[in-house]
């Protein structure tokens, strides 16, 4: 109970986090309110904004909102990289699209991270006497 106590109280002290100050620019702000207003209040704008899309994008579902936030972040980059400054967005930094995927290593990584759990799943169960507990809780 007390362990509680004190986490509860050390849990007060945590000020809120804020965002990335790139997303928090005057800038991006401005530019993804505008770009939303622009392609995507009516159907005729969103119409012609999906012809735009590549095939990939569409896959995975890119949305206009998404899509005009990920253009306007590149367009505060070249306003601050200007001044020698890359800012941060949504607390990661800024990566192009490749093929609808904006992080590729990252996606390739957890493929691999899921192949290796799926591989060592399947080993377990051939591999696991099937009188065992967990074997049995598991199938």
């Amino acid at each position: 109970m007390l362990l509680w106590s004190v986490f509860l109280r050390l849990l007060m002290l945590v000020k809120p986090g804020r965002t990335s100050w790139g997303d928090q620019s005057p800038h991006f702000r401005q530019c993804s309110v505008d770009c939303i207003n622009a392609n995507c209040s009516t159907d005729s704008a969103l119409t012609t904004w999906k012809t735009k899309l590549s095939s990939a994008e569409q896959f995975f579902m890119w949305s206009c909102g998404d899509d005009c936030k990920y253009n306007c972040m590149w367009r505060t980059v070249d306003v601050y990289s200007e001044h020698g400054r890359v800012p941060q967005f949504y607390g990661k930094w800024p990566f192009r699209r490749m093929l609808g995927v904006q992080e590729p290593a990252s996606v390739v990584a957890s493929i691999c991270n899921l192949a290796t759990n799926l591989g060592m799943l399947v080993w377990f169960i051939n591999n696991a006497p099937s009188d065992s507990k967990m074997y049995r809780d598991m199938v």
